[in-house]
């Protein structure tokens, strides 16, 4: 199979050069509301699977923001870029984890994560 140009003939330009502006805005809305859908139905696992990697790499005696780190920098788990802000909250913005924690939950849209924040 080719590319675009290739389906549709003689035709010099690709097709979606044809596309408009407002198209690639409905296109991009659409593409984050799949996007949203599919972080919202799998959270729950990984969010088991984030806070058991989480506890299992403190018996190893490292520091909580060690923790916070090496789980920002897992991005195969959906929630790890909560962590990350949370990270950089403590870090950047000298705020202490507990608190981190409440500001990030209040601005978390899926209900299944907020309460476990």
């Amino acid at each position: 199979m080719g590319d675009a140009t290739e389906l549709e003939g003689k035709r010099s330009t690709p097709l979606y050069k044809n596309v408009t502006k407002e198209g690639r805005k409905r296109f991009k809305s659409i593409f984050d509301r799949v996007k949203e859908w599919y972080e919202s139905f799998f959270v729950g696992g990984d969010l088991l699977y984030m806070l058991t990697y989480m506890a299992s790499i403190s018996t190893a005696k490292i520091s909580r923001d060690e923790i916070f780190k090496r789980t920002s920098e897992k991005k195969e788990y959906i929630p790890s870029k909560h962590i990350d802000v949370i990270r950089k909250l403590t870090h950047e913005w000298h705020y202490d984890y507990s608190t981190a924690c409440e500001m990030v939950a209040r601005n978390v849209k899926d209900l299944e994560t907020k309460e476990y924040a």
